[in-house]
């Protein structure tokens, strides 16, 4: 399709002097420069029909179209109302019109005219009888109908075939009287082609050639010649390569030629045509696809495993290399495997050495990536100096998957290296130089070292942006890093701001469905969680989800992740039987993939904890949260936030079982470690302050050891928040609690007060709507405070108010 609009481009404005680039990324680049030039030179109107049709999804996807139209380019694009086309042009904002049925006037101008084109005419009776027809209101449906009516030889025969049409209940079945009367029209020797063709055209993964057709069908050229001017409506060629015309045709063949026993047949016919052809791009793309497809799992693990075949498909099909990995069950397995052969057939490649790696790592498979990625850096470094870009390339390789592990203090110094070497043979302002400051801003952030991380977030997204450009995937990585760090920091809208950001640029640049996308989502998701947006955060969550699954398989880290965040959601809007089988599989990848010790595993089993908690089932959520502190101790460190956060909720559950003086401890230790690393307003220090002096009121502690607590905390909200939220006003009902109980009504009755308006702004009630239930639950707070003074007239009002929700 690229190639046709270039070439198109080219034709119209006679710019025969330049040259069409000849591989995918080439033309993905070379595209909007052959845009431009049109805009330049007066305009252009491109018109492109049936997207949908497009040969595969990242074409469907429009991943290869410009973001962007220059000036006078305009673009009129159809494609059907649902699916993967449709989802991309509205993910793009375009302007779209939906086609309406056709009405009797112009059915009536059509038949006429395609009758014309033969010069035959019908009778107003057999014209009536196909304009009565009722599914003729498709333009296809009545083409088709049409058509068959202009090859009818037989004029005594012409109604019973207008019946015979007009009784088809849909196109799939008018395609299949097509499809009979083809056979009959033929001569037994090419009739009996008729089937295996198409069952071969359904299964092949791309289609076939002409040639590869001929040859799995022992077809003569003259044989193929009558067979394919017969299927000339039905079966089109796509840059070579014979597909149906329409989805309704592959229907009209399911039903008429699939069955298992067809489809074994002709699989087995494709298997053995492209495993008897030498390795190429074309076997490699039909070859495994089919085995997969069949079932021929050792096969297909030889096959994906067969080096040539594997850096084909890693270069050109990397997503269902994936997929085909994934489906075998072998042993040994295709990773190790693939490793052994890797070390046959590439020793001294540390590109290749490389390569391998990086799969196996995006699989998950951490022990044989590491075995690669560690051969290819002893090589770059047997064949380059220390400071050469291919030995920071190694390291940085290396260092990734480090870090994907925890692994920190040994990622920290290669990022390190590969920074300053780098910023040395590039500049300090290069795409290199910005690609390995995110890459340790990264680390840093992920061992709690904001001070380091945000100068590096900052300048490599700065320096994407004058380089690049802003859409484009790198971009993209340092907006949505800048994103992860803000939010860390509480800096929620400016976190909201840069995903947002991140996620327009990666939707653009690789299209809806891209594990990139996923990851944004699922940060997004996160952030909206943290901030009570439930319904969004499941939305995300959610989507993120299917993007994962459909890439990488059920057993994946980015799964299990995304797993504990939706079951996180469940917990917060009280749907707790749904959740937990949500952290229970997330436990068992996250085990199996990466290690009892991992912070990801204690991160699941910390929200694990969180689900027992609200059920109230403490000893179970204190075991949890015991686990999930002493992985955070050993990997994190004493001064980590997260294992302040561990400490924080292993002393909630002891406070819940009455074990104050520990969970005083833990509360303690908590607010040390925060204030350390945060200073003393940020959010984390408001939580173990409230944390704190919600034990001591248990306690019965004196209000003057507990009342500074609360308004230090009060303090922090109003800073990060402002006074309008709902943190801050159960904040504020809290220490009316605390005044109430000591003694000092009227104090209290200023701050249930002030309580009660944050709600009302927070929820406005409106007559036409039930009230809020936070507003509900603050007016019987209200209420039973006015019970207690005695007020009864406002203890009822308010009390009434409440039973509105």
């Amino acid at each position: 399709m690229i190639t046709r609009i270039i070439n198109e481009i080219i034709d119209f404005f006679e710019l025969q002097d330049r040259v069409v680039p000849a591989d995918l990324p080439g033309l993905k680049e070379a595209l909007p420069e052959y845009f431009l030039e049109a805009s330049r030179r007066g305009g252009m109107l491109l018109i492109t029909d049936a997207l949908n049709q497009l040969e595969d999804r990242d074409a469907e996807e429009l991943q290869w179209f410009p973001a962007r139209l220059p000036p006078n380019v305009q673009v009129v694009a159809s494609c059907l109302p649902e699916g993967v086309s449709a989802q991309a042009v509205q993910t793009r904002g375009w302007r779209t019109l939906l086609i309406h049925p056709l009405d009797e006037n112009s059915c009536c101008q059509i038949i006429s005219e395609c009758m014309k084109e033969c010069s035959k005419s019908l009778s107003y009776s057999q014209m009536e009888r196909i304009v009565n027809t009722p599914q003729v209101v498709n333009p296809l449906f009545l083409r088709t109908f049409v058509d068959e009516i202009k090859v009818h030889g037989k004029f005594e025969t012409l109604d019973l075939r207008i019946a015979q049409c007009s009784h088809a209940r849909d196109i799939p079945e008018l395609f299949g009287l097509v499809l009979a009367r083809i056979e009959g029209d033929l001569q037994r020797a090419v009739s009996s082609s008729v089937g295996p063709c198409l069952v071969l055209t359904y299964l092949a993964r791309r289609g076939l050639t002409e040639g590869e057709m001929m040859g799995i069908l022992g077809l003569s050229q003259v044989a193929w010649s009558e067979l394919a001017i017969a299927l000339a409506d039905l079966l089109d060629s796509k840059s070579g390569f014979l597909n149906f015309t329409h989805d309704y045709v592959r229907q009209a063949v399911v039903t008429r030629y699939v069955t298992p026993a067809t489809t074994t047949l002709h699989r087995k016919k494709l298997i053995s045509y492209f495993r008897d052809m030498s390795v190429c791009a074309r076997s490699c793309e039909e070859l495994p696809f089919h085995l997969q497809q069949g079932a021929y799992f050792d096969e297909l693990a030889a096959c994906i495993t067969n080096t040539t075949i594997f850096f084909m498909l890693v270069e050109e099909e990397k997503f269902d290399l994936y997929r085909y990995f994934r489906a075998c069950s072998t042993q040994p397995t295709p990773a190790q495997r693939l490793v052994q052969r890797v070390r046959e057939t590439c020793q001294g490649d540390f590109k290749k050495l490389h390569t391998a790696g990086k799969f196996l790592q995006d699989m998950a498979f951490y022990v044989e990536a590491e075995a690669l990625l560690k051969e290819s850096l002893a090589v770059t470094l047997l064949n380059f100096p220390a400071t050469h870009p291919e030995v920071a390339n190694s390291k940085d390789a290396l260092g990734y998957l480090y870090r994907l592990q925890a692994r920190f203090e040994k990622a920290c110094p290669l990022y390190e290296d590969a920074l300053q070497t780098r910023r040395r043979e590039f500049g300090e302002e290069s795409q290199e130089a910005a690609a390995s400051m995110c890459n340790l801003a990264i680390l840093y952030r992920k061992t709690g070292k904001y001070d380091k991380a945000e100068p590096l977030y900052v300048g490599s997204c700065a320096i994407r942006k004058k380089v690049l450009g802003i859409y484009y995937p790198e971009t993209g990585m340092s907006e949505n890093g800048l994103g992860c760090l803000y939010q860390d920091q509480g800096k929620d809208k400016q976190a909201e701001e840069h995903f947002l950001t991140a996620l327009n640029i990666r939707e653009r640049c690789n299209g809806p469905n891209h594990p990139d996308v996923a990851m944004t989502l699922t940060n997004l998701a996160s952030l909206y969680l943290a901030k009570a947006r439930y319904d969004e955060s499941e939305r995300l969550f959610t989507r993120a989800l299917n993007i994962y699954e459909n890439v990488f398989g059920e057993n994946h880290p980015d799964v299990a992740h995304t797993l504990a965040y939706l079951a996180g959601v469940y917990v917060e809007k009280g749907r707790y039987l749904a959740a937990k089988p949500l952290f229970e599989r997330a436990i068992a990848i996250k085990t199996t993939l990466l290690g009892q010790k991992h912070p990801e595993v204690a991160q699941s089993l910390s929200d694990f904890g969180v689900l027992y908690s609200r059920m109230r089932d403490y000893d179970s959520a204190l075991s949890l949260y015991r686990q999930c502190l002493a992985i955070r101790e050993e990997v994190l460190g004493m001064e980590h936030p997260d294992t302040a956060q561990s400490m924080n909720n292993v002393g909630a559950v002891l406070a819940s079982k009455g074990d104050f003086t520990e969970a005083e401890r833990m509360y303690l230790q908590a607010l040390h470690i925060t204030e350390a690393k945060f200073g003393k307003n940020h959010q984390n220090v408001c939580q173990s302050l409230l944390k704190l002096a919600s034990l001591y009121q248990r306690q019965h502690r004196p209000a003057s050891d507990i009342e500074p607590l609360y308004r230090r905390a009060l303090d922090i909200l109003r800073q990060q928040y402002g006074e309008v939220h709902p943190d801050y006003a159960l904040c504020l009902n809290d220490l009316a609690v605390l005044k109430f109980n000591s003694g000092r009504a009227a104090e209290a009755e200023a701050l249930y007060l002030q309580m009660l308006r944050v709600y009302e702004q927070l929820f406005p009630p409106r007559e036409d709507q039930q009230m809020h239930p936070d507003l509900a639950r603050a007016h019987k707070n209200v209420a039973a405070f006015y019970a207690a003074v005695g007020n009864v007239a406002e203890a009822q009002r308010h009390s009434t108010l409440a039973a509105t929700a």
